[in-house]
């Protein structure tokens, strides 16, 4: 019986370590705010740049391409059902504005709407798309640190009740 609890408590805490873990990499892995700006020079023209900047935990990652490189934006959805993210289509392929799909089908459709409408009326000087993930990942990534948590304080103190 007591190797048994002591299976139980080891178990515990491994699994309070790995929910920890988990949480923490969601955290910092895939909360990002992505702010895609892309600014016309002169009216009427395909002359510009455009620069895409995600920051996150980890620091921040900026790309720039050129105005006339950009060929249009859409929402892809992952293979997993009710996740989506807005990708945009270049010269060179495509740029996903984020690296996590998320849920919330409406605001990624929106902010493909609003580049969409910058690349085909030429009168447009600038556009300007936010997409910030973070805060729904930082909440994920702190319930399962939470769940870790308790497990790692809970477990020892059972322990100790026990030898009393």
């Amino acid at each position: 019986m007591t190797q048994q609890k002591e299976l139980g408590f080891w178990s515990s805490l491994a699994l309070g370590v790995m929910l920890v873990g988990v949480g923490s990499v969601a955290a910092v892995l895939f909360g990002d705010l992505s702010i895609f700006e892309c600014t016309r020079q002169g009216a009427s023209t395909n002359q510009g740049e455009c620069e895409l900047v995600s920051s996150g935990l980890l620091g921040s990652n900026r790309q720039t391409l050129t105005l006339a490189s950009l060929q249009d934006a859409y929402t892809e959805e992952s293979t997993e059902n009710g996740l989506y993210r807005v990708v945009l289509q270049t010269t060179e392929g495509r740029i996903p504005l984020t690296g996590a799909y998320t849920s919330g089908r409406g605001s990624k459709d929106k902010a493909v709407e609003e580049i969409q409408a910058f690349i085909n009326t030429a009168t447009q000087e600038a556009v300007s798309v936010k997409q910030d993930d973070r805060w729904m990942w930082y909440v994920i990534g702190g319930l399962f640190s939470l769940a870790g948590c308790s497990l790692l304080i809970s477990e020892p103190l059972k322990l100790l009740r026990r030898k009393r």
